[in-house]
């Protein structure tokens, strides 16, 4: 049970162990309460109809929230946090529609790499191809620049490197692209949808989409020539020769 309802502003945020602190004004008095931001928090707000989807809480997000008692009774905590704006955010991602390049520090969290932009200090999920090679951890804390992605949708933002450095067997895979060259490719499984196919020449693996209704004669371990007929950081095509 809610002993007061009040709103504030997340002033820190600790991704690994999942809570937040958000500062408030109460009878003229400025204060500071945690709470937690564990998903089984968000996932019973969203059961209560009280959320539509669970928010990613980041510094600046103006909050509201139940000020109660902690299990034990020796503190006051924050429950029922609910997402309402964030200013420095949205201006952030008006930004990223005019000019998209920040620049920012590498972090990580847990396995997860991320980005703290400089000036707003808002983290970012860090996000890699399947050909990126993930930054070294002797990398963590330096200076990157960066630019955003899907950043239509607010919940779902994302970084992406300027400077992305790839596995040699990219960069062969691109001048197979450029020469229209020939590889070889065997097959490592099928499925309705497609052939998966190993390219050995520049070790990744692709596929060979199939038509709706379309049935193959590959077999798992047969081998056959393909050209890439589209090649880019995040995902490439392919067709048979």
């Amino acid at each position: 049970m809610s002993d007061t309802r009040l709103q504030g502003e997340v002033s820190f945020v600790q991704y690994d162990k999942k809570f937040i602190t958000i500062d408030y004004v109460h009878n003229g008095k400025k204060k500071s309460v945690n709470g937690t931001i564990k998903e089984e928090a968000q996932q019973k707000l969203k059961d209560e109809k009280e959320i539509t989807d669970f928010h990613y809480f980041r510094e600046g997000d103006q909050v509201t929230f139940d000020l109660v008692r902690s299990v034990r009774g020796d503190k006051m905590t924050a429950d029922r946090i609910k997402f309402l704006y964030n200013n420095s955010y949205s201006n952030l991602l008006h930004k990223a529609s005019v000019d998209n390049e920040f620049a920012g520090y590498l972090k990580m969290v847990g396995d997860d790499y991320f980005i703290k932009e400089i000036g707003s200090y808002h983290f970012f999920p860090l996000r890699l191809s399947a050909w990126e090679l993930r930054p070294p951890l002797n990398a963590i804390n330096d200076p990157m620049y960066f630019r955003l992605e899907n950043i239509s949708n607010p919940e779902k933002v994302s970084a992406v490197l300027l400077d992305r450095k790839f596995i040699p067997g990219y960069t062969k895979a691109m001048k197979f692209y450029e020469e229209k060259k020939e590889l070889t490719a065997e097959v490592l499984r099928i499925s309705p949808h497609a052939v998966y196919v190993n390219l050995p020449e520049v070790r990744m693996q692709g596929k060979l989409a199939l038509k709706k209704g379309e049935e193959t004669t590959d077999k798992e371990g047969d081998t056959f020539k393909v050209l890439i007929t589209y090649l880019g950081p995040d995902k490439f095509a392919l067709t048979k020769a």
